[in-house]
């Protein structure tokens, strides 16, 4: 019978380990996703006070306008004249 209380305590202490790893991988990949939410974050915010509109040359005395939309891959000209 004492055999067998050391057995399930060397047992138990091994699944204890095994569940303080499992614990301490979910808290290090939960502080890594908070973590690249924020880097985000932050340069979504960043590239958003870009300007959009750029003057990229001119034709007959107005300005040609490049303008990029937000979260688009396509430029859009037009020709601003004063």
């Amino acid at each position: 019978m004492k055999r067998l209380l050391e057995y399930y305590n060397v047992k138990h202490l091994g699944m204890m380990k095994m569940t303080k790893g499992i614990f301490i991988f979910v808290i290090g990949i939960s502080i890594v996703m908070f973590g690249l939410n924020v880097g985000m974050s932050h340069i979504e915010s960043q590239s958003s006070s870009v300007s959009r509109f750029e003057v990229i040359d001119t034709y007959q005395g107005c300005d040609v306008v490049q303008y990029l939309p937000e979260y688009s891959g396509r430029y859009y000209f037009f020709l601003h004249c004063k």
